[in-house]
């Protein structure tokens, strides 16, 4: 099989949880060289709620001749980007996670990587009483020890993560 074949290479990084993944660019030129071999069509498209690719055989283009991968979206907030780089940060991510989900691309599982549940969350300590930061859950969505960490960060008044009590009385609230 011409995929199988292929050796893809992952080229992205996330340093923070410490895992390696597949960019769009490590596998879409394969996926177009195959696309056009075999003469199928993909076709990406979003709306409020989902984003979805389609492929398409290209010899017989029909109304309903598509298999089609969907999955939800979500609002992508990234720090120091305006609103039009958020929608293009979020398309990125969906495209490449459609395509991955459309041509059986598989990874490592990440969520045990940056879930909080390896030794990787001891190192994510309060600078005030030395606790442990923790995974949490808010509003449905997780958040790993090392993510907590990096809030706290962001929302101390000097920088350094404090745990909730700490950062209370850094900030004379106790």
């Amino acid at each position: 099989m011409p995929w199988l074949e292929s050796n893809l290479k992952k080229s992205g990084e996330n340093k923070f949880a410490g895992f390696k993944y597949y960019e769009l660019c490590d596998f879409l030129p394969q996926i177009i060289k195959l696309c056009d071999k075999y003469k199928v069509c993909t076709i990406v498209s979003f709306n409020e709620n989902a984003a979805t690719l389609r492929a398409y055989d290209c010899e017989k283009i029909e109304k309903d001749n598509f298999v089609e991968a969907s999955t939800p979206i979500e609002k992508l907030e990234i720090r120091g980007s305006n609103s039009i780089q958020a929608i293009g940060g979020m398309q990125t991510y969906m495209r490449r996670y459609l395509y991955m989900l459309m041509f059986d691309i598989t990874e490592s599982d990440q969520f045990d990587a940056i879930s909080g549940n390896d030794e990787k969350s001891k190192e994510y300590r309060c600078v005030g009483c030395k606790s442990e930061f923790k995974p949490f859950t808010h509003n449905g969505k997780s958040y790993s020890a090392g993510q907590a960490y990096h809030m706290s960060e962001k929302k101390s008044e000097d920088g350094k993560p404090r745990c909730i009590n700490c950062r209370r009385k850094s900030e004379g609230d106790i």
